[in-house]
């Protein structure tokens, strides 16, 4: 007992005291001491904080970047200008107006021809009549071809005295039915006081010669 109250005052007695004491140095009677009390924690066991550093992205799941948008380029013509689309489905292609083919002059008998479609309904018919005179007569039917172009033969123009006068041609819209009719004349020409149908196309003014053509 002596020697433990001996040792006990010379660890309580502070820095002191550090001598050997029945041959235990005073740094293990600390030490000993301090175990009786509880576990001493060794300041190099503490954790550290973690030094926060730049996120990482794993290659195998990184997002790819969006492809740009790519806008067709319009169809460019070898003449430099732009195609225009084609029409939409279920539509009919644009119509061509009915023209005649300009002249200065025509022979007694001869073909007209000109640009344009054929009607959904109907046919054309060619009248004539003396640019002086209001009556038109009958003459021949309108042949529409795949090319948007029409043919009007055997033409007959006047008379053998009619040389160097001038005429007008109209081309008439009628029925089927009248279409029929008078395609079933013939001999001299028909005289039509009143059109048996519409004007779509008149021509301007063109001379007769003295020639007779073919007929």
């Amino acid at each position: 007992m002596t020697a433990i109250a001996t040792l006990v005052t010379v660890v309580l007695g502070g820095p002191a005291a550090c001598v050997q004491v029945l041959g235990v140095n005073v740094a293990q009677v600390v030490g000993w001491i301090g175990g009786i009390g509880g576990t001493r924690t060794s300041p190099s066991a503490t954790a550290q904080p973690a030094t926060a550093g730049p996120p990482t992205t794993d290659p195998g799941t990184a997002t790819p970047s969006p492809s740009p948008s790519v806008t067709p380029s319009p169809t460019v013509t070898p003449s430099g200008t732009v195609a225009p689309p084609p029409p939409p489905p279920g539509t009919s292609p644009p119509t061509v107006a009915f023209t005649f083919d300009a002249r200065s002059s025509v022979d007694q008998c001869d073909t007209l021809t000109g640009r344009g479609d054929a009607p959904k309904t109907g046919r054309v018919l060619i009248f004539v009549r003396y640019q002086r005179d209001t009556v038109w007569f009958y003459e021949q039917p309108v042949v529409f071809g795949p090319d948007h172009t029409w043919t009007s033969s055997r033409v007959v123009t006047g008379g053998d005295e009619d040389g160097g006068t001038q005429f007008v041609y109209a081309a008439v819209a009628v029925s089927d039915k009248t279409a029929d009719t008078l395609s079933k004349i013939t001999g001299s020409p028909y005289p039509a006081p009143s059109l048996p149908g519409t004007i779509i196309k008149q021509s301007d003014p063109i001379t007769r010669t003295r020639d007779k053509g073919i007929c």
